[in-house]
């Protein structure tokens, strides 16, 4: 996989919890970061402008039975 060297601004305090988050999990801000993304973009869908968790695959298949 190629890097690419990104730039952006961020507050104070989200760059507070970006050092904090890759301190907790002992990986760099570039790490602690695209792993963020990744769980966003694989837990959350846009409903109509709205981000919502998305249903676990598991207790999908449970359909009904969950009630």
């Amino acid at each position: 996989m190629s890097k690419k060297i990104i730039s952006f601004r961020l507050a104070e305090d989200d760059l507070a919890i970006l050092d904090e988050t890759a301190q907790r999990f002992n990986m760099s801000r570039s790490d602690a970061l695209s792993a963020a993304l990744r769980a966003f973009n694989n837990d959350y869908v846009n409903e109509n402008g709205t981000f919502v968790r998305r249903t676990p695959w598991w207790l999908q298949t449970l359909g009904d039975d969950t009630k």
